[in-house]
């Protein structure tokens, strides 16, 4: 008679060999408890209210960022985990790279014209980029590359100060580059103060690109982008873009504190100075309503990182995110598993903005 006595690996695969009196075993269910939102994958509810200090001033980016991926901003906000990127490694200028210094080129050049008194002068803005591209320049990138990013950065410059002088003669002038509200370490304009939909209130700190003032007092905030006008296109319908853009609100609403009459108009744009980005310009005058909506939408984020609401939801970028280093796609199935979840019902218009 054949031996039926069931082997270890046998027992260890049975429905059920537990010894007399023996407790169940609760294993992982399958079905939908997985689908939970729970402290596993972005729900720390248990920590509300403790991990946002309600009096530090934040910037519009950080709005920006929760929306983008909540969870990354929890890695990037609350556990300051940053993300390194071995710049050796890199064979030509990033874009992050090129906005940087172009935005240091044209800072340099308002700067002296509105502090110093300078004259309006295309030699002396290309001068200040020939300084700039010495001191970014990388010996690793390709010279014939660097080269030809130079070329290009130089006929932007170009076209910036030939609308600069149109404007000019149009009643405006620079008021201020890299007009900073709300840093912890300097004495600077103090942060500027929303009232949430609950009576709370948040503030912001910020530094704006460049600030023009029209002989008639009205102020135009600029945010200079150095690349494409594309995923913009959405403020021309929405002021916030559906809850995902809230530089141009929050820098028009510091510049209302500056103007010298009230009741003058504050006009927040983003200008795209670069060939790639055809000049363009998004913006809009910061108007009561526009405020509204930046309450509304900032309360929905607030009362969310107040909450401890982290869900995974992917980040959608060409750029290194926390996505693509974590994998992508399991990203992409954590969020599908949670984004029903009743705890995200408040949040799920916003979080499905595709921007």
């Amino acid at each position: 008679m054949a031996d039926t006595t069931p082997t270890h690996r046998q027992r260890s695969r049975g429905s059920d060999h537990r010894r007399p009196g023996a407790e169940p075993v609760d294993r992982p269910h399958p079905g939908p408890a997985r689908r939970v939102f729970s402290r596993f994958n972005g729900n720390l509810g248990a920590h509300a209210g403790t991990i946002m200090d309600p009096d530090r001033p934040l910037s519009p980016t950080r709005l920006e960022d929760w929306v983008t991926s909540p969870f990354s901003y929890f890695l990037k906000h609350v556990l300051k985990v940053t993300i390194f990127e071995d710049v050796e490694l890199e064979v030509q200028i990033n874009p992050m790279q090129r906005g940087n210094l172009v935005h240091k080129i044209l800072e340099d050049y308002v700067r002296e014209v509105a502090d110093e008194g300078q004259p309006p002068s295309s030699d002396r803005l290309l001068e200040l980029a020939e300084g700039a591209f010495t001191e970014f320049a990388n010996p690793v990138w390709l010279a014939h590359v660097w080269d030809r990013t130079q070329a290009r950065i130089r006929q932007d410059l170009r076209q910036v100060f030939d609308a600069d002088h149109k404007t000019a003669d149009e009643g405006w002038s620079y008021l201020a580059a890299e007009a900073s509200f709300g840093p912890e370490d300097t004495d600077t304009h103090p942060p500027v103060e929303l009232t949430l939909d609950d009576g709370s209130s948040i503030y912001f700190r910020g530094k704006v690109d460049r600030i023009d003032q029209h002989d008639d007092g009205r102020l135009k905030v600029i945010d200079y982008k150095t690349g494409k006008a594309k995923r913009y296109q959405e403020l021309k319908k929405h002021r916030t873009a559906e809850g995902s853009r809230f530089q141009l609100p929050v820098y028009g609403l510091f510049a209302r504190t500056l103007a010298r009459k009230p009741a003058s108009d504050v006009v927040a744009q983003y200008w795209f100075i670069s060939s790639d980005g055809g000049f363009a310009t998004i913006g809009y005058e910061v108007s009561e309503d526009v405020i509204a909506q930046l309450r509304e939408d900032a309360s929905l984020i607030i009362s969310a990182i107040r909450g401890g609401v982290f869900p995974m939801r992917p980040e959608s970028t060409p750029f290194t995110s926390f996505t693509n280093l974590m994998g992508a796609q399991e990203a992409k199935q954590q969020w599908l598993r949670v984004q029903n979840a009743p705890e995200l019902a408040p949040y799920a218009e916003l979080l499905k903005v595709e921007k």
